[in-house]
């Protein structure tokens, strides 16, 4: 998988926002796995960096930045919660991570509404939800694997799982002082709903490529949108394949194994 695909990939699950989903607004969100050290962060912060305060990237979170960040949520001033080390959830006690993982679940699928101290007979609450993009190492993965199954996390959200194909790449960048360039083209956020015009034919192609994943409702319903939203962006003739090419490519990371990230 090429480094500009993930990119794009999460470039295009923000702007997801934007696309006409009436019927499944849930917002679901992107895990990316991979070992120490490639560049899980700095994929995540690149991807976000021209997206200012709609997409947030945060070096960690409690359930009060949260509970602040609703009202922001729910107006739209704030679209996407990116945490590149997802991990840093669990550094703290186990009911206050359990707290916080609760709150983003809900935010991704059916909204947060109510913080957990706050009292639930308060009435006319909105519900806020947002898009989730995490990064975390493998181990961490596979510590928490059986709980999140159990719980429900694993289906609401997209597991991409990869490791650099050239160990030595960022240590050649750093040896030859040369800033490794990884920027894509992020389009402005559009005027209008972008159309859903996924074709049948692509939505059974984005099932096939979901097969090893947990494909409840919300990640296929997002794997669509961001197949819309790369169908909007690349809508030049000599582009019609390129949508496709990149779900494709993504693909390769949905699997049982970490796939080679090229840069």
């Amino acid at each position: 998988m090429k480094a500009s695909t993930l990119l794009e990939i999460m470039i295009a699950a923000h702007l997801s926002a934007f696309v006409d989903g009436t019927e499944f607004p849930e917002r679901g969100g992107i895990m990316l796995i991979a070992p120490p050290g490639q560049m899980k962060s700095t994929l995540i912060k690149n991807a976000m960096a021209a997206y200012g305060p709609q997409a947030l990237v945060l070096s960690d979170i409690n359930v009060e930045t949260l509970n602040r960040l609703k009202s922001s949520i729910v107006r739209g001033h704030v679209r996407t919660l990116a945490l590149p080390a997802f991990e840093k959830i669990y550094e703290r006690n186990p009911q206050t991570s359990s707290n916080i993982e609760g709150h983003l679940k809900a935010m991704v699928d059916e909204g947060f509404s109510l913080a957990s101290f706050e009292d639930s007979r308060m009435l006319g609450q909105s519900e806020a939800r947002c898009l989730v993009i995490g990064g975390m190492v493998d181990n961490c993965y596979k510590r928490h694997f059986s709980a999140w199954k159990e719980n429900g996390l694993v289906r609401r959200f997209i597991w991409s799982f990869f490791k650099l194909e050239d160990d030595s790449v960022l240590t050649k960048a750093i040896h030859e002082w040369k800033r490794l360039e990884l920027e894509v083209r992020a389009p402005f956020h559009p005027a209008k709903q972008i159309k859903m015009n996924v074709t049948e034919q692509e939505s059974n192609e984005l099932r096939k490529y979901m097969v090893h994943q947990d494909t409840e409702a919300t990640p296929y319903a997002l794997m669509k949108k961001i197949l819309a939203v790369l169908k909007w962006k690349f809508n030049r003739a000599e582009d019609i394949k390129q949508p496709m090419n990149i779900m494709k490519d993504f693909s390769t990371s949905l699997g049982t194994k970490m796939t080679n990230l090229t840069l």
